[in-house]
């Protein structure tokens, strides 16, 4: 999926550009498999020298869960904003609080155009300001959502919720 995801999104600038070829991009992907799921979890809150450690354990869990439901189809920021994108992105310039906003906003539209069956939220998530708000939009939403609880290697553990 991360291939897929990265060959879709190349050559966008900004966030809104973003959010419409990923929307697109998902609302196809949804009719070759049982669910779409986005993997949530933290990559800026604790500061931009944790981001490369954060991104790499989030990407570790969304091959874990596509590894545990093979016939889904999972995704999470680290697939979508490589650091190519990052570098090409408009809104990263931004200052750091408007910056914030302007990726809420994305995740929110990706969250409610569609694609998007459910969501899975890693481990300490609630230490992410953007995790907390996708978490509060998708129960607003209704989207069907679980925890991840642990990682043993090679192996997840997961609650469903709602």
């Amino acid at each position: 999926m991360k291939a897929l995801i990265i060959q879709a999104v190349a050559g966008v600038n900004n966030l809104p550009e973003m959010q419409v070829v990923l929307v697109d991009f998902l609302r196809k992907r949804s009719n070759k498999v049982h669910r779409v799921g986005y993997v949530a979890g933290i990559i800026s809150s604790e500061g931009l020298e944790k981001i490369p450690e954060n991104t790499a354990k989030l990407e570790e869990y969304t091959v874990l869960m596509s590894q545990k439901y093979p016939n889904d189809a999972f995704f999470s920021a680290a697939y979508v904003f490589t650091t190519s994108v990052y570098e090409r992105l408009e809104e990263f310039r931004l200052p750091k609080e408007a910056r914030d906003e302007a990726f809420k906003g994305f995740w929110r539209g990706v969250l409610a155009n569609g694609g998007v069956t459910d969501v899975s939220f890693t481990p300490r998530f609630r230490k992410s300001t953007g995790a907390r708000d996708e978490h509060d939009f998708t129960i607003k939403l209704g989207l069907p959502h679980q925890f991840i609880m642990q990682s043993r290697p090679g192996r997840l553990i997961v609650r469903n919720c709602c």
